[in-house]
């Protein structure tokens, strides 16, 4: 299975994480995800919906 590498910008509650998992799902990929916010809280909520997720804070 191929492997896609997603970025979620201005990460937050995860909308748009899920809809690029459904995506890359339905086409039969694996994913490597990284997401991005400058809101501290954001990367904390999204944390703990997306653990595998790899996370970055940036003001």
């Amino acid at each position: 299975m191929s492997k896609l590498n997603i970025v979620d910008m201005f990460c937050g509650g995860g909308g748009e994480s899920t809809g690029l998992i459904e995506a890359a799902h339905d086409y039969n990929f694996d994913i490597n995800m990284s997401a991005i916010n400058h809101w501290e809280r954001a990367i904390e909520t999204h944390s703990k919906n997306y653990p595998f997720a790899e996370h970055f804070l940036r003001r």
